[in-house]
């Protein structure tokens, strides 16, 4: 059972650096992890583990070529992060705005 904890970790790791698969897809194999035995882990992890060295292996033969793919790649990672910031606020009740600007008052203070 211990070994079927570090295989779902290591499994959880590997979802979450992976950005080849889209969120649903990711979200969909954590909702199977639990009803899966040792061994489909175990095949589960090795075919995460294929993708995230062919992900590597991608990533770095693109950034070998083409000096600024990496900078573009951060820059629209950047831009699609406060596109969400921005749709997360727009959709915020008011005693969620509330309660962010008391929790951003007070962080200021450090």
């Amino acid at each position: 059972m211990a070994n079927n904890s570090k295989t779902i970790q290591e499994i959880e790791k590997l979802l979450a650096q992976n950005f080849i698969f889209d969120a649903y897809f990711k979200s969909e194999i954590k909702k199977k992890i639990p009803a899966l035995n040792g061994a489909q882990l175990t095949k589960l992890l090795d075919a995460l583990t294929e993708a995230d060295d062919f992900q590597r292996e991608t990533l770095a033969d693109k950034i070998r070529k083409d000096k600024n793919f990496y900078r573009r790649v951060i820059a629209e990672k950047k831009k699609f992060d406060e596109a969400v910031l921005i749709t997360y606020k727009k959709k915020m009740e008011k005693h969620d705005k509330n309660k962010i600007g008391a929790l951003l008052a007070r962080l200021k203070n450090f």
